[in-house]
């Protein structure tokens, strides 16, 4: 189920980024500030190339780029959409 970044709280979504881009810089040497790389990663879910998904087996929101988001999920938001 994707989770429409919107209905989420400020500070909710800003700490769900602020995870996101903490673990998939773990390997990186980029110095780019916090600021900047959450800004990044709301900018892609404003034009939706990121979205958050709940992920039952995880039982957790799961922050992933549109590329990473299992076709049924995408598929069922979709036809939420429609409606």
């Amino acid at each position: 189920m994707i989770i429409p970044y919107e209905k989420l709280e400020p500070d909710t979504l800003v700490a769900l980024i602020e995870d996101f881009v903490s673990r998939s810089d773990t390997c990186s040497s980029d110095e780019t500030p916090m600021s900047v790389r959450v800004e990044r990663v709301q900018v892609a879910l404003r034009k939706g190339e990121a979205f958050i998904f709940f992920d039952p087996e995880m039982q957790q929101p799961i922050l992933a780029p549109r590329s990473e988001i299992p076709a049924s999920v995408m598929k069922a938001h979709r036809s939420t959409l429609e409606d």
